[in-house]
């Protein structure tokens, strides 16, 4: 009985170093572990692995507005209905602030684009009426697929840039490069 609790309570401490301790989501460290994996184990071009770059709109004027608190409960929120899109052998991880990675094993660019289009219309029908009546969220995503050679820090990069162009072109939105 008391071996059992040691590995729950070792179960405990390894999740612990693993998430974020906000949204519970991978954190940087365990993501870019997972996601070297997957990486690794691509060694033919007709398995697909994809990247989303997920980024909440104008997430400083609700901290601002509503208090970080609000902030933090929109945060989870938004992992949550993450979550509720994705297969059990995909992966989200808080990257920085506002910003998440979405990680698809096994999914081409057009597969992507369509997980990552579920994400963003579910998030902007998401009710926050408990936590403010005027309060809408909305994302905008980059969405990539890795290709042959590319390392991580490359894919990151490309959906980086394809956030970035989505912020660009009014927000709400999905790029895909």
């Amino acid at each position: 009985n008391l071996e059992r609790v040691i590995r729950v309570q070792q179960r405990k401490a390894e999740r612990a170093v693993r998430r974020d301790t906000l949204t519970g989501a991978l954190n940087r460290r365990a993501f870019t572990e997972q996601a070297e994996r997957e990486i690794e184990r691509r060694q033919t071009p007709d398995v697909g692995l994809s990247l989303l770059f997920v980024d909440l709109d104008h997430f400083k004027s609700i901290n601002d507005r509503l208090g970080h608190s609000v902030g933090d409960q929109v945060l989870k929120r938004l992992i949550r209905v993450t979550r509720s899109c994705l297969r059990s052998r995909d992966c989200v991880a808080r990257w920085g602030g506002e910003e998440f990675l979405v990680l698809l094993p096994d999914t081409d660019r057009a597969g992507a684009q369509l997980i990552s289009e579920k994400i963003r219309q579910r998030i902007a029908l998401e009710s926050f009426a408990k936590l403010d009546a005027q309060l809408r969220a909305t994302v905008s995503i980059g969405c990539t697929e890795l290709a042959n050679g590319d390392s991580l820090e490359e894919l990151v990069c490309r959906a980086d840039s394809a956030l970035y162009r989505a912020k660009h072109r009014g927000r709400n939105r999905t790029e895909v490069i």
